[in-house]
């Protein structure tokens, strides 16, 4: 049985997902622009049963942001804070073990590890980090560190790129997370966060971290400053 669809425009976009036709970028922009969200939702199902069946995978998760003190004060950010701001945190690797032991009875099989660029923090520390997490759950993964902190990273220890993340490899880390690296429009980068350094050395530092083998999460961030008819949307 068909959907029933709120927005008549989504009518069209529905057949060709059926028919495994590629939409085109206007399709791309009536799905953007679309308040039937039901009608989206559906078209989506169709996609996912076509490709994957019934079939659903999830992962059992704990998430350590072992500080929010950032030197990039990025626009959108409402986690940074400075340090002496009222709320500022470093977490302890007494702090992190005692997180990571609290939660010792779930069946956590991935430590989700992102923080702020902390310049009180040295490159020992996030070594250290790592062996800590892993030496108390030594069957979950580890992903960890964005590619604006690896790219960070690189930069405090005067290691490469390459060898910073060999480094962190050796402590533990098993996979990159998403995010820091998914604005490729310079216009955008600059209005939002330029101290990020994202563009030069955020996309080096996803292609010598997947590059034996290990996988790192594709971002997508979509709607930040991007006019729709710019084709950035899609």
């Amino acid at each position: 049985m068909d959907p029933i669809f709120l927005d008549e425009r989504l009518v069209p976009i529905y057949s060709k997902v059926r028919q495994k036709t590629r939409l085109s970028k206007e399709d791309g922009i009536c799905l953007y622009q679309s308040s039937d969200l039901l009608g989206v939702g559906s078209i989506a199902h169709v996609a996912r049963i076509a490709r994957h069946g019934s079939t659903a995978y999830y992962v059992y998760n704990q998430h350590l942001n072992y500080t929010n003190i950032c030197k990039n004060r990025c626009r959108f950010c409402a986690y940074a804070k400075d340090r002496q701001e009222s709320g500022a945190y470093a977490w302890s690797l007494a702090e992190v073990a005692r997180r990571l032991k609290e939660r010792i009875d779930e069946p956590v099989d991935e430590l989700h590890i992102v923080g702020g660029l902390n310049e009180s923090l040295g490159f020992d520390y996030y070594i250290d980090l790592l062996k800590t997490v892993k030496q108390i759950r030594p069957d979950a993964a580890i992903k960890a560190f964005t590619c604006v902190e690896i790219d960070y990273l690189s930069r405090i220890s005067g290691l490469s790129v390459d060898e910073t993340i060999q480094q962190l490899k050796a402590a533990g880390l098993d996979m990159m997370p998403g995010g820091g690296a998914e604005i490729l429009n310079t216009r955008i980068h600059d209005a939002l966060f330029r101290k990020k350094s994202i563009i030069p050395g955020g996309s080096k530092s996803s292609k010598l971290f997947t590059k034996p083998g290990s996988p790192a999460m594709p971002p997508c961030c979509t709607g930040i400053l991007k006019p729709l008819k710019s084709g950035w949307i899609i």
